[in-house]
């Protein structure tokens, strides 16, 4: 991906060093506009194609593609302003000062993207979901990792990844992410939050700590995401599911 995007900002600064006027306006926007669809095609990605997100963090890293196009898309705007600016300003100095303000911006976003996103997005290749009966040795591998889900209850572990389970049980990633698929039909994220939630009724019901230690306790950091998966699985609320647990 860096080698990608650095010919990307090759061709840019080629575009910038060509004896013509507007040259550089044309070479900007038409990459950035190349980086904004890049960028929205991870959108389609699945949760376990991110082998390096917490399952608790699915919404950021999509939150965090949303603030990049939309941080791209004002700089396209701009640029395409400075471009306008420049075919009808009679005013040299007004059209140098609006590219050096673009050329700034350019150049953060520029940064961002080479250096921040290859950090926090390691993009697997991603693979239609599989949809085939299970094999046998997906129902080992499927028993081998509910074993140390229970024993070890790494669940726990708010940063876990599906590349970390992977590693713990020496297989591929996407091996255990097509595993899980085919004999839950869930991915990655919805079988750890479905042994979270479980770890969670079991808490609330035997102990006195309030709802947000709960939470930390099973493995979950946001309130939101943890209400939404114990709704899901149960159909209550954590308090509805302690009062009717009381009430029974």
């Amino acid at each position: 991906m860096l080698l990608r995007n650095g010919g990307l900002v090759a061709v840019a600064l080629l575009g910038l060093a060509a004896p013509v006027r507007v040259s550089a306006d044309v070479f900007i926007l038409t990459i950035n506009c190349i980086y904004i669809v890049r960028l929205a095609s991870l959108l389609s990605y699945g949760s376990d194609d991110f082998l390096s997100v917490p399952p608790h963090a699915t919404g950021l890293w999509r939150a965090a593609i949303y603030a990049t196009i939309a941080l791209i898309g004002l700089m396209v705007a701009a640029d395409g302003l400075v471009f306008a600016i420049s075919l009808v300003a009679s005013e040299p100095h007004l059209v140098t000062l609006l590219t050096g303000v673009s050329g700034l911006f350019a150049g953060f976003v520029f940064v961002v993207i080479l250096i921040g996103v290859p950090l926090i997005l390691r993009v697997s290749h991603r693979d239609a979901p599989d949809r085939v009966t299970p094999s046998d040795a997906d129902h080992v591998l499927m028993q081998t990792l509910n074993e140390i889900m229970k024993d070890k209850e790494l669940y726990r572990d708010s940063n876990l990844t599906l590349a970390r389970v992977a590693k713990r049980l020496s297989v591929p990633a996407r091996d255990l992410s097509g595993a899980i698929n085919r004999v839950t039909a869930e991915n990655f994220s919805r079988f750890i939050n479905g042994y979270r939630i479980a770890y969670a009724q079991g808490v609330l019901l035997e102990t006195g700590l309030p709802v947000s230690e709960v939470m930390f306790e099973a493995g979950f950091l946001s309130k939101s995401s943890f209400n939404t998966e114990f709704r899901r699985v149960t159909g209550l609320t954590p308090s509805q599911f302690r009062a009717k647990g009381a009430d029974g």
